[in-house]
């Protein structure tokens, strides 16, 4: 290390990741760097050892990670656990997320991202790819972007097409680098501005708040990897449809008021997000008869296995029927 001023802040979110925890940690104090950072890492009363681990690990690198223990856990009180444990402490230029059951796979992300940032001032943002595993470790085939990006400077309006693509994702939470000052504003806006409207909904409003503000600057190198199927957000929307539907509701929600605070500039790419969002939404509710009858639904209920889109037509035009008989009366 060359100098004592804090370079990065690494903001972690541990819970019950005792399986995946010490592979994460190791990545990131593996970290080969010219500069100082630092590892804050939020543990929210797991139950599974995932704290023993996070305090054998401080007591290792006490000048490296900075634990933040609880005793209850906070999520469940509504508690913000970024805006109120982790970035109260970060001292860092630049702020990096990671959720504790992915991980780094590059030993000079950090140096790549920050060498970058410092390069491009007119950036305010860094990303690059992402590749998956599975929860035990196994590679999967879902890889971040999910689209050809060329390495450099991506525009405001670019970043919009990418982001609101209903086909694709084209970065992972654990992919960005970002200024300091940057994300400070959005943790005063969050609660009050559009993010506010989505449903436990984190890594769209931030890239698209994010996004708005400046230039991003993509890194055509895969540094992280994300673990899918490990219980985690994605694993409870398959599974409970309620959730799910909660969760189309807010992307509704959010990106309506996001068209509005863009100054509906980029409205043609909301609305183009928008349409999965609703399919969901009557998928849960059962209306097989909106899925069948609405023109933008259709290429969607084709895009289902025949099992699927059989029954969507077989019972959505017999509740249309049904529905003509009943005005007939």
């Amino acid at each position: 290390m060359q100098c004592e001023e804090v370079m990065v802040s690494v903001l972690c979110v541990a819970f019950n990741h005792q399986k995946y925890i010490r592979r994460c940690l190791d990545s990131i104090v593996g970290q080969k760097t010219s500069f100082k950072y630092e590892i804050i890492i939020h543990d929210d009363a797991s139950s599974d050892g995932t704290q023993d681990i996070i305090r054998e690990y401080s007591e290792r690198f006490p000048n490296l990670i900075i634990p933040i223990l609880q005793e209850e856990n906070q999520y469940s009180k509504g508690k913000d656990i970024v805006k109120n444990y982790l970035f109260p402490k970060a001292s860092g230029k630049y702020i990096v997320e990671c959720e504790c059951d992915d991980y780094w796979c590059d030993e000079n992300k950090l140096q790549r991202q920050v060498d970058i940032l410092e390069k491009h001032k007119e950036c305010v943002l860094c990303v690059h790819a992402t590749n998956s595993v599975d929860a035990e470790g196994s590679e999967m085939d879902l890889h971040f972007p999910m689209m050809k990006i060329e390495e450099g400077i991506i525009t405001t309006r670019e970043f919009m097409d990418m982001t609101l693509d209903e086909n694709s994702w084209p970065f992972h939470l654990s992919a960005f680098m970002v200024k300091k000052q940057l994300f400070e504003e959005y943790m005063d806006f969050k609660t009050t501005g559009f993010p506010s409207k989505f449903f436990r909904v984190g890594d769209l409003p931030l890239y698209l708040y994010f996004g708005l503000k400046g230039a991003t600057y993509y890194i055509d190198r895969v540094m992280t990897t994300y673990t899918m199927e490990s219980g985690g957000f994605m694993s409870r929307v398959k599974a409970d449809p309620q959730f799910a539907y909660k969760v189309s509701e807010g992307f509704v929600r959010g990106l309506t008021d996001f068209d509005e605070y863009s100054n509906h500039e980029y409205s043609a790419y909301v609305q183009r997000m928008l349409v999965p969002k609703r399919f969901e939404i009557a998928r849960i509710e059962r209306r097989f008869d909106v899925l069948v009858s609405t023109p933008e639904f259709r290429r969607l209920v084709k895009k289902r296995v025949i099992f699927k889109r059989t029954v969507i037509y077989v019972v959505g035009y017999t509740m249309l029927l049904i529905g003509k008989c009943i005005k007939k009366g």
